[in-house]
């Protein structure tokens, strides 16, 4: 067994009193790149958006206007879309998703400049806008602990939240592939494999830190990846659905999202280099693939 390829994620986000200061770094074997973002701290207004780039030429900055005054909260994803549209960089719209994800999450710490007078106030909010989105907040009737109950929301300074990401695959032998994906925040701690021989799939993981015991029983819908094709799981809303939909755990939706990208980007790889060189093409579901995951990975791409 070998390790052909990493992936990492790490996004922070900082108190700076007047603003947020969030950011998502990533890393691989070919490339790094960090999405910036200063937020106000009141409204989570964009006021500065940047896409740093270093590459063998040296470090290229990208200011982002069309992104300056989004809210990075709930429901912005479509307009980061429409608003990164013309940045020729494909991970753009996931690491500033990110980004705002963390800005978020950090807002456990902020509830006061938010607007909301105690910590259960603004746990009760969330109990409403994301009613039935997870399996925690699917089945409030059954949680033993509360939000507020579990995180300190004591006002803070300095950094707000951590996440960390991390994907590792592994070529176990010609055909048989395993993806190590792990998820550690200030809120969360999980992690998955996923294996995958000929192209049938298996999956398992584990939730080692979460809010409330009911999240855990999230990890059951993992088994149902188990015996499926590799080519069926390319739309994401399917994935999320096999995973439990608003029963499963957002955060293992993501991980296992990712993972599989992972797994995809490498063979799609092994695709573009089995067409351009004289040799059989690869077997199973590696000669299948096309070349959705390359555009998702182009750090992946010898001519990238």
């Amino acid at each position: 067994m070998r390790c052909v390829w990493q992936r990492n994620f790490h996004t922070a986000v900082r108190n700076e009193k007047k603003h947020l200061l969030a950011e998502t770094i990533y890393q691989d074997s070919k490339q790094k790149m960090v999405a910036r973002l200063v937020v106000d701290i009141r409204t989570f207004r964009v006021s500065e958006a940047t896409l740093e780039r270093f590459g063998p030429e040296g470090k290229d900055n990208t200011n982002l206007l069309r992104l300056n005054g989004l809210e990075a909260y709930l429901g912005v994803g479509r307009k980061l879309r429409e608003a990164l549209a013309d940045v020729n960089e494909p991970l753009a719209v996931y690491l500033f998703a990110e980004t705002v994800r963390g800005v978020i999450q950090a807002e456990t710490f902020l509830y006061r400049e938010r607007g909301f007078s105690s910590a259960a106030e603004y746990g009760r909010h969330w109990e409403k806008i994301y009613l039935n989105a997870c399996r925690y907040y699917s089945n409030l009737e059954r949680v033993t602990r509360r939000w507020e109950e579990y995180a300190d929301q004591e006002s803070r300074g300095g950094y707000l939240f951590l996440r960390s990401k991390t994907y590792l695959l592994y070529q176990e032998a010609a055909d048989t592939y395993l993806v190590l994906g792990s998820l550690n925040d200030t809120f969360h701690e999980m992690n998955v494999w996923l294996r995958s021989m000929g192209g049938r799939l298996s999956c398992n993981g584990e939730v080692l830190c979460v809010p409330d015991a009911i999240c855990r029983e999230a990890t059951k819908f993992l088994l149902s990846l188990n015996g499926t094709n590799l080519l069926d799981l390319l739309p994401k809303k399917v994935l999320v659905e096999m995973l439990g939909g608003g029963q499963g755990c957002t955060h293992l939706q993501d991980l296992v999202s990712d993972t599989l990208e992972t797994l995809q980007g490498y063979l799609s790889l092994t695709d573009k280099l089995a067409e351009e060189m004289p040799m059989p093409p690869p077997s199973g579901a590696s000669r299948s693939l096309n070349n959705t995951a390359l555009t998702l990975c182009p750090h992946l791409n010898p001519e990238g």
